[in-house]
């Protein structure tokens, strides 16, 4: 093929009889560039063309090819040689014919030298020319087959030139054998550009009313829909899921339509439960889905779906998944910000930010050192309802954009499991950070790229394990604190290609912590090969002034011979004041300050709030309130001022929370004091806070909250009334779903609830400790919307059991707690508390019960009088 251009400009005659004269052929309309010269005295040859260099033509980075005289290879040429590969930056040199002799042609001294990452290529060609042993030197181009599928739309994907999917299929064009599920809303499977790539249960019989293939679920011959319990996955309240398939696997080269990075992969439409909230799509009970598409031969989930909160169930569904090879890929969210997501944030899943046309981030995708990659998400072009066609914006279709790619690699490599799938999409990703400095490290690794995805040899250093422990002259807690020292060990696991000078080092941008025996060499590893530093930890030195409870991020950098360079971001935090107790089926998140659900009124991001179930968070708000009268309120709940929240409670010296697992009294277990001493106003109270929650039926639905209450000076408190402030959110979607709850109340349990007609979980609250509920009042939010004032809050304290007085549908808050106390010097009462959950009214009632009976168990009747350890029992002072 000849290269286009005018010939040998500004050269001149005797320039192009130089050429000439050294045999070199130049066609009229080639331009010959920096990097042509004449050839050298290459034997065997009398006349020797050499090509001109042109930069019109694409190639590989970092790589240039060389070819070098008989001399060259010989004892004296050597040190010219190596200080031409230094000038170059090389950083490896392989022949590319190395199982071949010499045969008069040349191809056994044909090298590849590949260069320093950001190496100018032309200018090492010019180098390399300089090196007498050198017959020619060019860079390594990129060819192409030239194919192009025939799907009459596929102009409107722009975002195929991006990641160079034509050059991809030249290299492979998919493998029908792999299968992407689709978990998402429902999928048009007979949409004329999905048709042919629907999966089919070939060991089903269609419509026969039977589960022939003993897989528990009768004639799914194209997936499954778990939001209606049928073998018809089809979308009915909302298309999303029908776009995203498009994306990730639109029948490609059928003449129809659009194409798809995966080409011919199959799609398991998987169907989970969908409702609308206003214009918002709201998903749940998903995880049954991922467990079906494993069980049923996914290579690739793909989830473009997420949220906030981490959930114990979902982290093992994913570990599930992943144990059986499965790639799960997510997309990172539309929020714009770095706050954690699920399932995009579980370990092994590949987690998908958005770009644009030109690799910037895009407007409304979320990032974070959490993001794996990132993928064009706006503007995409897609299969929807009715046979049609539309173009979307999100991160839904930038994660199935990458599982398309991903899907391609495992056809490609039907052997690697979803791990090494992961690491090749990622590790072969095009870099962007130079385009979003302000995001740099924070969009992944880089933008996908399918082509490089089946093309690049390199391997994926990853962090396999991570453990901090608390150094020589701790404390002790379990947590790191200020003043102590913290060692860190690693693992790293390879999972692509071999590595050989492996260097890790570890630093911290902290002021507050100083790092020592920071830099390791692990020489060589091989693939799947993990090497780590232990019995030599990471020294890690916390000032003794560093404030508690901010996070430190610990930065990994990883390098290897050849060019490769990798990183990875974790991070703990010191003191930390919250902590999330997971029961069987049941989690609250607790703080070292009388908080409840979350630390942060009104963010919402430092906690998981009450979940139950496969639900959202269902707490908004809860928070310890103690009060004597109108003007002595000590509490850490939303303020006279609506946007803040108090904090007249704070952690005491060596008070800070810690969670065991097991503990001394339950499966989980979380201790931490605070006290009101330091408030101006102050009752001078100290309240010690146990948590407790169970994994095992019938405990396994709530969580106990056991308070030591007790002055803090010799002085006696009086007419003490304690209780907990409850801002309740239960619904599909916390935000919209709490405007319609309705409140309740079971006198004979002292048992305080809210529920949603539609949504099937009520949430409640008791006294457990002897003496039961004294205090009970709902409160109707728009009441306290602009504030929650101390007069506000005594009086629904003091004001014993209040019969409710609205249960129109709205949203509602309650307190429920315990009063008058007198608190001599040197006493201590105990006053408990149960978090429940329940399916319905009965099975609340139910899980109210068993929490009475548990904590009777635990305690005895100990209660407001007479508390006391029972016995056997190990002190839980900290």
């Amino acid at each position: 093929m000849r290269m286009r251009g005018s010939w040998i400009r500004s050269t001149g005659f005797w320039v192009a009889l130089l050429f000439l004269w050294n045999g070199l052929i130049v066609d009229p309309g080639e331009t010959a560039l920096s990097g042509s010269r004449p050839a050298k005295t290459d034997p065997g040859f009398v006349r020797k063309e050499v090509y001109p260099v042109s930069r019109d033509v694409p190639m590989l980075p970092d790589v240039v090819i060389v070819k070098r005289t008989v001399e060259g290879l010989m004892k004296g040429a050597r040190v010219s040689w190596e200080r031409s590969l230094q000038r170059v930056n090389a950083v490896g040199v392989e022949p590319m014919f190395a199982a071949r002799q010499d045969d008069g042609i040349g191809l056994s001294r044909i090298f590849r030298v590949r260069l320093a990452p950001g190496t100018d290529v032309y200018e090492a060609v010019n180098l390399l020319w300089e090196d007498p042993s050198v017959v020619w030197v060019e860079p390594e181009y990129l060819r192409k087959l030239c194919y192009d599928p025939n799907d009459p739309s596929i102009g409107f994907q722009w975002y195929f030139a991006n990641v160079e999917a034509r050059a991809a299929w030249d290299v492979f064009r998919g493998n029908d054998g792999v299968v992407i599920g689709i978990v998402d809303t429902g999928v048009d499977w007979d949409h004329p550009d999905l048709a042919e790539n629907i999966w089919t249960n070939l060991a089903e019989i269609p419509n026969n009313g039977l589960d022939d293939d003993g897989n528990g679920y009768t004639d799914d011959v194209r997936g499954w829909d778990f939001g209606d319990g049928d073998s018809d996955p089809r979308p009915d309240l909302s298309g999303h899921g029908t776009l995203v398939a498009g994306v990730a696997s639109a029948v490609t080269d059928n003449g129809v339509g659009m194409a798809a990075p995966a080409f011919n992969a199959k799609i398991m439409p998987v169907k989970l439960s969908v409702r609308l909230s206003g214009a918002d799509v709201q998903v749940y009970n998903w995880l049954p889905c991922i467990e079906y598409a494993v069980d049923n031969g996914a290579d690739v989930i793909n989830c473009s779906f997420g949220g906030p909160g981490a959930s114990n169930a979902e982290r093992d569904v994913m570990t599930y998944a992943r144990s059986r090879g499965v790639l799960v890929v997510a997309a990172r969210g539309n929020d714009d910000d770095e706050a954690l997501h699920y399932p995009s944030g579980y370990p092994g899943v590949l987690s998908v930010a958005a770009t644009d046309a030109l690799d910037r981030k895009t407007y409304f995708t979320s990032y974070g050192y959490g993001v794996t990659v990132s993928a064009p998400g706006v503007g995409m072009y897609t299969t929807s309802g009715q046979s049609g066609y539309t173009w979307v914006d999100g991160t839904s279709f930038s994660s199935s954009l990458a599982a398309g790619i991903a899907a391609l690699v495992k056809g490609w490599r039907p052997d690697w499991s979803g791990d090494r799938v992961r690491e090749q999409v990622r590790v072969s990703a095009d870099p962007i950070d130079g385009l979003n400095p302000s995001y740099e490290r924070k969009l992944g690794y880089g933008r996908v790229n399918a082509y490089r995805a089946l093309t690049v040899e390199s391997p994926s250093v990853r962090l396999s394990g991570f453990d901090l422990i608390e150094g020589a002259g701790g404390n002790g807690n379990g947590m790191i604190d200020p003043g102590e020292e913290v060692l860190l060990t690693f693992r790293f696991t390879n999972y692509l290609q071999p590595a050989a000078g492996v260097w890790v080092h570890v630093g911290v941008e902290n002021p507050d912590v100083t790092v020592s025996n920071a830099d390791f060499d692990f020489a060589g590893l091989s693939t799947l090969e993990e090497k780590g530093n232990v019995g030599n930890p990471v020294r890690m030195q916390v000032s003794s002034s560093a404030e508690r409870g901010q996070t430190v991020e610990v930065f990994f950098t990883v390098s290897a011979d050849g060019g490769y360079e990798d990183f990875e971001v974790r991070d703990f935090v010191i003191s930390p004041v919250y902590a999330t107790v997971q029961g069987g089926n049941v989690a609250l998140t607790v703080t070292s300050t009388g908080r409840l659900g979350f630390a942060d009124y009104s963010t919402n991001r430092m906690g998981e709030g009450f979940v139950f179930g496969d639900t959202p968070r269902l707490l908004f708000e809860g928070a310890v309130v103690a009060a004597t009268g109108t003007g002595s309120v000590s509490d850490v709940a939303r303020g006279a001022d609506y946007r803040y929240q108090n904090d007249d409670f704070d952690t005491v010296p060596d008070g800070e929370l810690v969670v065991q697992i097991p503990g001394e009294m339950a499966d989980e277990e979380g201790r931490t004091v605070f006290s009101d001493e330091e408030t101006l106003g102050s009752l001078n109270l100290r309240v010690s806070q146990t948590t407790l929650a169970f994994a095992d039926p019938p405990d396994d639905d709530y969580v106990l909250l056991a308070y030591r209450l007790s002055p803090v000076s010799s002085n006696t408190i009086q007419g003490l009334y304690f209780g907990l402030f409850m801002d309740w959110d239960v619904g599909y979607d916390p935000n919209t779903d709490a405007h319609d709850n309705v409140p309740g109340y079971r006198t004979d349990l002292g048992l305080g609830y809210v529920y949603h007609p539609n949504f099937p979980v009520y949430c409640g609250l008791r006294v457990v400790s002897e003496g039961g509920t004294r205090v009970y009042r709902s409160i109707n939010n728009s009441e306290i919307y602009d504030g929650y004032t101390d007069a506000e809050k005594w009086s629904h304290l003091s004001g014993g059991i209040q019969p409710i007085g609205n249960t129109s549908s709205f949203d509602y808050s309650h307190v429920v707690g315990v009063g008058p106390l007198t608190l001599n010097p040197g006493d201590t009462v105990l006053v408990g508390f149960a978090v429940l959950g329940g399916s319905d009214l009965d099975d609340l009632t139910a899980n109210a019960g068993a929490a009475q009976a548990k904590w009777q168990s635990l305690f005895g009747q100990t209660g407001v009088d007479d508390w006391e350890l029972p016995p056997g029992r190990l002190s839980f002072d900290l």
